[in-house]
């Protein structure tokens, strides 16, 4: 061992001879602890999505019932980008498939795309909540409570 050892060594020494003096804890947060507080705040927020989403159900239009198998959708929420249509609502009566015929006002169009639960589907079926998708609807106007009438295939 060198000089420079034996320094470093007796520096070691005196250092642990020295009594430690206690440091007051300040804000730091364990990265454990932070996490649960965290998760603890979405769930949170979470509980008051559905709190504000069952407050909105009591305002939701009501679904008439019909006796014929036709396919017939209500209306909910209606949202327009450049061309494409997208029509939120429940099938009142019937299902309503892809390439299926609608005529709103004197304009013809043609079911493109449907949604379920977020997801791409083949067909909604009577009492299902999705969203159907237009192409070209341009000018076209709707409004929450609207019964739209589709074509059988």
């Amino acid at each position: 061992m060198g000089i420079f050892g034996k320094m470093l060594g007796k520096e070691k020494e005196k250092r642990s001879l020295l009594p430690v003096a206690e440091k007051e804890l300040g804000v730091c947060i364990p990265e454990a602890r932070r996490k649960i507080m965290e998760q603890e705040e979405r769930e949170k927020r979470i509980e008051e999505g559905k709190a504000s989403a069952e407050h909105q159900q009591v305002r939701r239009v009501v679904v008439p019932s019909f006796r014929d198998e036709k396919p017939r959708m209500v209306v909910e929420g209606i949202f327009a980008v450049i061309d494409t249509l997208m029509v939120k609502g429940t099938v009142a009566s019937g299902k309503i498939q892809k390439r299926q015929h609608i005529k709103i006002g004197k304009k013809k169009f043609v079911v493109k795309d449907l949604q379920f639960e977020g997801r791409s589907a083949p067909r909604l079926l009577e009492g299902q909540s999705g969203a159907v998708f237009f192409d070209k609807a341009k000018g076209l106007t709707l409004k929450a409570g609207t019964v739209l009438e589709f074509r059988q295939k």
